[in-house]
């Protein structure tokens, strides 16, 4: 196990993901020279930024994380992050300071809160990311401490602030404003209900582990153990069935979840969303830095 991280590490980084001064260039080279030929240099200096961050997330924070994700999906993270963090910075310099009307387009305030929570999550796991350090039994306690006080202190000092200045209001005033009205409220009853319903009838649905040692399928049956074969392809059939049933389940979830808000409320889904996204990449954190009880 000591030896294969390098190995994974090697194969991730000279895989799909692009590596060294060389590969950047080109990268560069082809983010930035179309954008300058036909929009000019604003979208070529934007182009770079999304080059070069999408470059330095692949090798250095997802590489760190390689096991969540293949090389394919860690690379298309890594330029879906580094456009996120660009936008935000344009969205955050165009709150501040007018930096001319090519980027500094009208959003709503769902769709900057958004932005801004998403990006949010995301620094902050990254931030996590780079001070965790290896997971360490002995000091998982000790850790779970400074992990918890470094998201509390980030959320009330950047990401709070960061929200009220993009909305132009007190962050926890306004998500309240925005979450405490009849429909919205409505629909996230519905998203409770729907996911403990659906919740409950996967668990009883789901099929149980079988280990290999636990039975003795193979021998319960005649001579040539033909009836314990039978029995076990008849089990592994039932078993591949409740599985699908169980997929099924999650599937009609997403469409429970999704569709009412989508019609009614899509400011909501999408603030939502982004929420929820956020508080994945917190627990992903939590997860790869070996962060107790997690």
């Amino acid at each position: 196990a000591g030896g294969a991280q390098p190995l994974l590490a090697a194969a991730w980084c000279d895989g799909p993901l692009l590596r060294g001064a060389p590969a950047l260039a080109s990268t560069l080279l082809v983010a930035v020279v179309p954008p300058l030929v036909v929009v000019g240099p604003t979208a070529a200096a934007i182009g770079a930024a999304v080059a070069a961050l999408s470059q330095l997330l692949a090798v250095g924070a997802f590489a760190a994380v390689q096991r969540c994700f293949t090389a394919g999906e860690g690379a298309m993270m890594a330029l879906m992050s580094a456009l996120l963090i660009v936008d935000a910075a344009v969205v955050t310099s165009c709150t501040v300071a007018d930096i001319g009307p090519a980027l500094c387009v009208a959003r709503g305030e769902a769709a900057t809160a958004s932005e801004a929570v998403a990006c949010g999550g995301l620094l902050l796991a990254l931030l996590l990311l780079a001070l965790c350090g290896p997971p360490r039994p002995a000091a998982t306690g000790w850790r779970a401490v400074r992990f918890a006080a470094l998201a509390l202190t980030f959320t009330g000092v950047v990401l709070a602030p960061w929200l009220g200045l993009l909305v132009g209001a007190e962050p926890i005033g306004w998500v309240v404003r925005f979450f405490v009205q009849p429909t919205r409220l409505a629909i996230a009853a519905g998203w409770v209900a729907a996911i403990v319903v659906v919740s409950a009838l996967a668990a009883r649905v789901a099929p149980a582990v079988v280990h290999p040692t636990a039975g003795g399928d193979g021998e319960a049956g005649g001579a040539d153990g033909s009836d314990g074969a039978g029995a076990a392809a008849t089990k592994a059939r039932r078993q591949r069935a409740r599985l699908l049933l169980t997929r099924k389940l999650y599937h009609f979830l997403a469409v429970a979840l999704f569709a009412p808000a989508a019609l009614l409320e899509r400011d909501f889904l999408q603030l939502c969303m982004a929420g929820a996204l956020a508080v994945f990449l917190l627990l992903e954190a939590v997860r790869v830095c070996g962060v107790a009880p997690l």
